[in-house]
């Protein structure tokens, strides 16, 4: 009797053990159901709470450490988000590899998010070993090896995402730039050409097709792409195509066009770049082959500002240094070229010659034939005088004075004179040493200006 009573006793523990094991079996399951319909809702903070609860009983359920990771994910908790996805992969026993692929893809982000490419580049290939045909993995691969500077890598891996899908637009748009920066334009050219198939509002692959273009000397169908281009909604982008608009007006002579397209790029700037920078400097380089002198001092100084050492920038604002300061001399650089030769006589004659020929050579050079005034060069007989004006700015060198002395010679004349706005060189100095020549620099100049 006793036998059989230790005998139901053990019975007993067996199917009470039984009884919890298959209860937990059962409502284990429905409990994480329960959660999951939480985070279907959105309800992460709920479905966190009873994650916290229900792992703290169950600790290597691999399911509920995705689903923590999930909530985590979805309310910015990176940090905590990749420990519990690396605890759920780490356990991998949650349902298929559909949702491992997804974990990682997620893990992935959030590296990415961290700034940590190498340890994305290793789950998106870790994916593409689950999946060869995932394209958007063997994208990324290839996205990541382009930012950290490996372009040979990347264009492989871009290669093989777009023969997996020839219309991911994205892909052929990074094997643009790359064969951009490998000066493979042709390859360029099809890439974006493709890109921009596939994704039309693709403006920044609209920007690079036009710069293609402009490169072939295609300008009709640059600015077909540029004007494409220019219906983005990104400011910077936006002030890139108008710096192009603008250059092809002013490489066509459109000068007005691309003075316009310049201030109209440096509307939408917000702060100076490398960008404005150059905006800023083609705008005075404008300005200033249209006599519009103050004008491309204003935006030389405002480049001076921020790269002071800017190409030529400093020689720029010492070369119109007086003009800053002189209403004379300013008035003599930036008046029409009819004014400009009235006004070059008029500082000849102060000077005591009178003009007989004058010619216009073109807008920034004069020519003249003058006479000594009677009396003005004590015991020397009156003659003539060859006579170059300037205001072009340059430095005045040694071939313009060889110029003179010979027409001198040709014109039997007694002397040649140079005047100019800027300075004559250190060879230009020496040359007119010990020859029939007059030097009148811009300092002189301004004198004889106030004159007038």
């Amino acid at each position: 009797m006793e036998d059989i009573l230790i005998l139901g006793a053990i019975a007993a523990v067996i199917i009470g053990f039984l009884v919890v094991y298959l209860f937990r079996s059962l409502m284990q399951p429905l409990r994480l159901d329960i959660i999951k319909k939480k985070i279907d809702e959105k309800d992460y903070n709920g479905a966190i709470a009873d994650l916290e609860e229900y792992i703290k009983k169950d600790e290597k359920n691999a399911l509920a450490h995705l689903y923590l990771a999930d909530c985590y994910y979805a309310t910015g908790k990176k940090d905590l988000a990749l420990i519990e996805y690396r605890q759920a992969l780490a356990l991998g026993k949650f349902s298929s590899q559909a949702t491992e692929k997804q974990a990682r893809y997620r893990m992935a982000d959030i590296y990415l998010s961290f700034g940590q490419l190498e340890e994305a580049q290793k789950e998106f290939l870790l994916i593409s070993k689950m999946d060869p045909n995932d394209y958007k993995a063997l994208f990324n691969i290839g996205k990541i090896f382009y930012d950290r500077g490996m372009r040979e890598n990347a264009l492989n891996y871009l290669q093989k995402s777009v023969k997996v899908n020839s219309s991911y637009a994205e892909a052929w748009f990074y094997i643009g730039k790359i064969y951009m920066d490998m000066n493979r334009y042709g390859d360029a050219l099809s890439a974006f050409s493709n890109c921009v198939k596939n994704d039309p509002k693709n403006f920044e692959a609209h920007y690079y097709l036009g710069l293609i273009y402009k490169s072939m000397n295609n300008l009709s169908k640059a600015m077909q792409e540029f004007e494409i281009a220019e219906r983005t909604p990104d400011n910077s982008l936006k002030i890139k195509v108008i710096y192009q608009i603008a250059l092809i007006a002013s490489e066509t002579g459109n000068l007005d066009k691309a003075i316009s397209e310049f201030q109209r790029a440096l509307k939408y700037a917000n702060e100076e770049n490398n960008v404005t920078i150059a905006i800023r400097y083609a705008l005075a380089s404008v300005y200033e082959s249209r006599k519009m002198i103050l004008e491309a001092i204003e935006q030389w100084e405002r480049i001076a500002q921020y790269r002071p050492n800017y190409l030529d920038v400093q020689e720029k604002l010492m070369k119109y240094s007086d003009l800053r300061m002189d209403d004379k001399l300013k008035d003599f650089v930036t008046c029409s070229t009819s004014t400009f030769e009235i006004l070059s006589q008029k500082v000849v004659s102060q000077m005591g010659y009178d003009v007989i020929d004058s010619k216009i050579v073109n807008d920034n050079v004069v020519h003249m034939i003058a006479l000594e005034k009677a009396g003005r060069w004590a015991n020397v007989r009156q003659g003539k005088v060859f006579v170059v004006v300037s205001r072009s700015g340059d430095p005045v060198d040694d071939d313009v004075l060889s110029f003179i002395v010979e027409r001198v010679k040709a014109l039997h004349a007694l002397k040649g004179m140079c005047i100019t706005v800027s300075k004559f060189t250190p060879k230009a100095m020496r040359y007119a040493e010990n020859r029939p020549i007059i030097l009148i620099d811009r300092n002189e100049l301004t004198k004889w200006l106030k004159q007038i």
